[in-house]
């Protein structure tokens, strides 16, 4: 796994004294005493130090981001060289020998020295001198074997769900559940794909804007802050407005953002609207309900395709706290949408008899497992539990008894989610189908890979 962040080699510190190592260790510190989501906490403290060069900040994300990535595997490694089991480590020798053990593994441009010394210095700093010795034992006998490390082995009929599970650092849970849909060569291909470094962000270009303008730019943006290719993947089709982003960081400074012009989304998102067939309304009035709609990409998506083809579409945007509608509202006022959206706090799982078969076009983007975005947020693998899987079903299946129902006779239900596992989304789809009101018109099981999210979209029709 090469890693294209130029680090300080040598050096901890920036000219204005911040040890970005250390700034890593406390995000991961601060990870594993918390909730675990480390794509928000990651964000705050890019934030606190936006001031700080790009450099140091990607060094940052990918030391965060990786170690937590590698996490499993990491763990595997160590206890091989450690007389202490990861487990039984101080959190804060735990958290600073992974991290190591990652840049010396995966950062080449990272000398095996600067990485253990680095630590040493740390692990001094943080009060726990007379650990010093056993962190720089464990990293530099890691570093001698670096080229050298086993692979686990297979001892035992079913030991393949553990040797997996520790070569792509995935849960066992995991694992066995895209093992159980779509066999061991598909799995393999899911699980490498969630470890792909540096995969940049998906922006979408309003639609509504004219193709001269859109194309300006897809140049622009190509030009400022470059992308890994220029077509589309293969398992989805062409769409004009669809950038893929190098510099992720330069996007939400860009004017073309803060104007409204483009849109964080990820394409298989986007590929939500792009299957709902809204362009067949052109010309009529129509009404729209998102239903779990925060941060709002699915929305505006709507929103921007219903201009463009000159539909007159009134749009409720709807979530279940203030804390998710102020985000749809923040997207609805940067894209200046003010009066083509509606914004509220709903609960979903709760049937409103006010929304019976009220709208034409009903959105169900129900949570999920999230497996589809593992690739991204690297935390979410962790928080998957036997016992979540089953009950996020009864959850999604709350939330479509309920939609169903809001769709007008002849109106479309447009369900899908973020993840490839079949019991969150072909079930439902046939659980939906069994209500024998509903034919089913287009379906996309998009799975995640080093271009794009895994995520699910049924389009179905109330008859």
């Amino acid at each position: 796994m090469k890693d294209a962040v130029r680090p300080h080699k040598n050096k901890t510190r920036d000219n204005n004294g911040i040890n970005i190592r250390e700034l890593a260790l406390d995000v991961l510190l601060d990870m594993s005493e918390g909730d675990g989501r480390s794509s928000r906490l990651l964000r705050s403290v890019l934030d606190k130090y936006d001031y700080l060069p790009d450099r140091d900040k990607s060094f940052l994300k990918r030391l965060v981001n990786g170690s937590m990535e590698y996490r499993i595997r990491l763990d595997h490694i160590i206890d091989m060289y450690s007389k202490t089991p990861v487990a039984k480590m101080k959190p804060l020798v735990r958290e600073l020998i992974r991290m190591s053990t990652y840049q010396i593994l995966y950062m080449d441009r990272v000398p095996d020295s600067a990485a253990c010394n680095e630590a040493v210095k740390l692990v001094r700093k943080r009060g726990l001198g007379g650990l010093s010795g056993f962190v720089n034992g464990v990293l530099r006998a890691i570093a001698g074997h670096k080229d050298s490390v086993p692979e686990p082995k297979e001892g035992k009929d079913g030991d393949y769900i553990r040797v997996s599970s520790i070569k792509w650092s995935c849960p066992e849970v995991i694992v066995r559940e895209l093992v159980k849909d779509y066999g061991r060569e598909k799995t393999e291909d899911i699980l490498k794909a969630s470890l792909v470094a540096d995969r940049g962000v998906w922006v979408r270009i309003d639609e509504s804007l004219d193709r001269d303008t859109i194309d300006k730019i897809r140049t622009v943006l190509v030009g400022d802050a470059g992308t890994y290719e220029s077509k589309v993947p293969e398992d989805i089709h062409d769409i004009g407005y669809a950038v893929r982003i190098m510099d992720a960081d330069k996007v939400t400074h860009m004017s073309y953002f803060t104007e409204g012009h483009i849109t964080i989304q990820d394409i298989s998102s986007m590929m939500v609207c792009e299957l709902a067939g809204l362009d067949e309304y052109a010309g009529k009035r129509i009404s729209v309900l998102d239903m779990c709609a925060a941060p709002g990409g699915k929305t505006m998506h709507a929103v921007s395709k219903c201009i463009r083809y000159g539909v007159d579409a009134g749009v409720r945007s709807l979530d279940v706290s203030e804390g998710k509608r102020a985000l749809i509202d923040d997207n609805i006022h940067r894209l200046g949408y003010e009066d083509r959206v509606s914004t509220g706090i709903w609960d979903a799982t709760e049937y409103d008899e006010s929304k019976e078969q009220a709208y034409d076009v009903v959105i169900a983007d129900v949570p999920c497992s999230g497996l589809g975005v593992m690739g991204r947020k690297p935390d979410i693998k962790y928080n998957v539990t036997v016992e979540g899987l089953q009950s996020i079903v009864a959850l999604q299946r709350r939330i479509l008894d309920n939609a169903v129902r809001y769709v007008k006779r002849g109106g479309r239900l447009v369900f899908s989610t973020c993840t490839m596992r079949k019991a969150e989304n072909d079930c439902n789809t046939r659980y939906i189908l069994d209500t024998g009101e509903y034919e089913l018109i287009k379906e996309k099981q998009l799975y995640l890979s080093g271009d794009h999210d895994g995520f699910y979209i049924a389009v179905l029709n109330r008859r």
